[in-house]
């Protein structure tokens, strides 16, 4: 249970950090158009280049899923040794 709550946790600060820094770009593009310091290619342009960080971002929790499941797995096998060998 404690490993779903860290993997929640870790899941959680990276959908902010994708949400934050999603919103953060549009404003900026916002902005600038508003200015005129930014045409409408560049802004798709910004607008799909965050969304290919996003998913990247993403992506490293995958990454980490992995990691995680190996490690209990190494953990998990470590007990069962040390059950074992006590008899």
């Amino acid at each position: 249970i404690s490993t779903c709550i860290k993997l929640a946790q870790k899941n959680s600060s990276i959908v902010w950090q994708n949400v934050i820094l999603a919103l953060s770009v549009k404003f900026l593009a916002l902005i600038l158009a508003g200015f005129g310091f930014l045409s409408i290619a560049l802004a798709i342009f910004a607008d799909t280049g965050v969304t290919v960080l996003v998913v990247l971002n993403a992506l490293r929790q995958l990454y980490s899923n992995e990691k995680e499941e190996k490690n209990l797995k190494t953990d998990e096998f470590k007990m069962h040794i040390k059950c074992c060998s006590s008899h």
